[in-house]
């Protein structure tokens, strides 16, 4: 149950955050990763639809408080609810 909710509260988080990695699990690599790749080569006049075009404002300070409410989101939730971190550790 503790893992379930720590999972439904990353997803909501992302989710409500317009990210577009809300399926994954929040660690460290993915968000930086998420962030790396949101620095890469700006979308082609050519593309209708880009996801790089979703992700331009990830390198910023606001995109970078997005990626850490994602990250925080679990263990908020589970502080919330239990006195002892188990299902999500904030130093993994």
């Amino acid at each position: 149950e503790r893992d379930c909710q720590c999972e439904a509260a990353a997803v909501f988080a992302a989710y409500s955050l317009g990210l577009p990695c809300f399926a994954f699990q929040p660690n460290a690599l993915e968000g930086a990763a998420l962030v790396l790749e949101s620095m890469g080569d700006k979308p082609d006049d050519n593309d209708q639809f880009n996801l790089q075009g979703a992700m331009d404002s990830l390198a910023s300070d606001a995109g970078l408080l997005k990626v850490l409410i994602w990250l925080m989101a679990p263990v908020a939730m589970e502080l919330s609810k239990y006195p002892q971190l188990m299902a999500s550790e904030p130093r993994e």
